[in-house]
């Protein structure tokens, strides 16, 4: 209540705040993860999952940045996502796996990776993409497997390109692999 040239009148709890209680003579702020977005309330309102309040007296609740969630009602911050993972949108309650080709090291990425040449990941949410064995190859990113090398060609791990078999050698090998020739050729 205020007292204006001795008369007393009733002001409403502005948003952000609230009064439960009668013949009072001031508003309760909300507490951080709640919020009132109208006037004249009696009590105030959790965050909803995806939402946060870090302070008080919020009148509303903010979204979660992209690269972050919240799964929980009444926060008072959000989660980054983990490694592996990624949210790009605003306001979300979880974050998604990478696809397969991708990949995430850090926390609270917005988006994941594609696997370098010469790597590749065939799971979904990882934090690292594989080199390709020894006789394989990528030469483009974000591949989920490796291409097996020609008959007559070889290649180290983790190759963006198979190389002829040096001289001296032939694909007569396991799968064509460069071998040694034999004594006589």
């Amino acid at each position: 209540s205020q007292e204006s040239s001795e008369k007393q009148f009733c002001l409403p709890c502005i948003p952000g705040t609230y009064q439960n209680q009668t013949a009072s003579s001031a508003c309760e702020a909300c507490v951080p993860g709640q919020r009132q977005e109208l006037s004249s309330q009696e009590a105030c309102l959790d965050c909803i999952a995806g939402q946060y309040a870090n302070r008080g007296a919020a009148a509303k609740c903010l979204d979660c940045n992209p690269g972050t969630y919240e799964n929980d009602t009444g926060s008072t911050k959000c989660k980054d996502c983990s490694k592996g993972q990624h949210q790009s949108v605003p306001g979300n309650e979880t974050c998604l796996d990478c696809k397969v080709g991708q990949y995430m090291s850090r926390t609270g990425a917005v988006n994941c990776l594609d696997c370098n040449p010469g790597d590749f990941q065939n799971l979904t949410g990882t934090e690292s993409c594989q080199k390709c064995f020894k006789n394989s190859f990528t030469n483009s990113s974000g591949l989920s497997s490796c291409y097996s090398c020609q008959v007559g060609e070889k290649s180290d791990p983790g190759s963006v390109k198979c190389t002829s078999c040096d001289a001296g050698e032939a694909g007569t090998g396991d799968n064509g692999a460069c071998q040694a020739c034999a004594v006589g050729q």
